[in-house]
């Protein structure tokens, strides 16, 4: 398999969002990334698995190269991550790169927040 594209889902307060999380792939995923987007991760497994976020294409901040960014998500629980802003996260291509430790169990969603609707 290879990195799949997620499909970015808006919110708005006319008719809000209904979660459509899909399972996670093993090989990661990557976002269309603005800086206004959140990734939802909604793990149902006995064993909490880790979030790994690709640093972008910028390289080092004050002489120092980051690591990629790396968020736990508990068993039984559902995080939103994000947003990101774009001269940190974003590759050449303005995407964001995800990576899960494990995937048993795990599904995602990509939201964006729309204001104008």
């Amino acid at each position: 398999m290879a990195v799949t594209p997620l499909t970015i889902s808006s919110v708005n307060r006319s008719t809000g969002l209904l979660q459509a999380l899909a399972a996670a792939n093993t090989d990661g995923s990557t976002i269309v990334n603005d800086g206004k987007v959140f990734l939802i991760v909604a793990n149902a497994d006995g064993s909490p698995t880790n979030v790994t976020v690709a640093w972008g294409v910028n390289g080092a901040v004050d002489g120092v190269t980051p690591t990629a960014r790396v968020i736990a998500v508990a068993n039984a629980t559902t995080r939103i991550i994000g947003p990101f802003p774009p001269s940190s996260y974003n590759d050449a291509t303005g995407l964001v790169t995800f990576t899960f430790s494990k995937v048993t169990s795990l599904t995602v969603q990509a939201v964006k927040l729309d204001p104008a609707i």
